[in-house]
């Protein structure tokens, strides 16, 4: 059922989701209008200076500069400040991506070493190293030697229902700024059509829970390994 749901999805989105080449200008985000207009000013009165070589066009291109200097550095500031004084858990995307603009190099992952002790560069052996490090630390129990305690005097839980006004409501709360997880579904497009979905949704759901199976999708897991403190975690 999932894959079914899932195949038709990608269909959808193929056809019908329109697609376009963006490219973009990169300016600072304190750069506002009137600073902008400076800017322009001050370019003008640059050309005119250096093609009429006057006194007062040098000492007017200057003034100019000076303003636009002036501007820039308070704008910076007021930037600066309106970053710190909110909480990074109002804001979080504008405090995160201005912390990773002052960031160094990003070269992602430095090599590793393999079990043999060989250095490796390439994308694809670092994310072996990776993945055996990560299932070492990792143990699987063995569940033939738990012993039976005999009948639970614990009441036996309910059937779980899934309904469609809480898959809907889920659908609609989903943060679109968060890339898609391994099934490759866009959560704009989720939250978009929650209201045609949140019916089929609620029936696969409904059916994973009856049966105990678990789309294998729905156990994968996209792991970034992040540096710190001198360490790989």
């Amino acid at each position: 059922m999932w894959k079914y749901f899932k195949e038709n999805i990608m269909k959808i989105i193929d056809q019908k989701v329109p697609t376009k080449m963006t490219t973009t200008k990169f300016t600072h985000p304190w750069i506002n209008t009137n600073i902008k207009r400076l800017i322009r000013r001050k370019n003008k009165a640059y050309k005119k200076s250096r093609k009429t070589k006057k006194k007062r066009d040098r000492d007017r291109y200057k003034y100019l500069q000076q303003q636009t200097q002036m501007e820039i550095r308070k704008a910076h500031k007021e930037y600066i400040n309106d970053i710190i004084s909110l909480s990074y858990t109002e804001k979080p995307k504008r405090f995160w991506s201005f912390l990773k603009s002052k960031g160094q190099d990003s070269i992602g992952v430095a090599p590793l070493k393999n079990k043999e002790g060989f250095l490796k560069s390439d994308s694809q052996s670092k994310a072996n190293i990776l993945n055996e490090q990560f299932c070492s630390v990792f143990t699987k129990e063995d569940g033939s030697t738990i012993p039976d305690k005999g009948p639970s005097n614990i009441n036996t839980m309910n059937d779980i229902t899934v309904t469609e006004n809480g898959v809907f409501k889920l659908l609609k709360n989903l943060n679109t700024n968060k890339a898609a997880g391994p099934d490759e579904i866009p959560t704009k497009i989720l939250q978009i059509t929650a209201a045609e979905l949140s019916p089929i949704l609620t029936r696969i759901f409904q059916f994973s829970l009856d049966t105990g199976e678990v789309p294998q999708d729905w156990r994968d897991a996209n792991i970034v390994p992040l540096y710190k403190k001198g360490i790989l975690t």
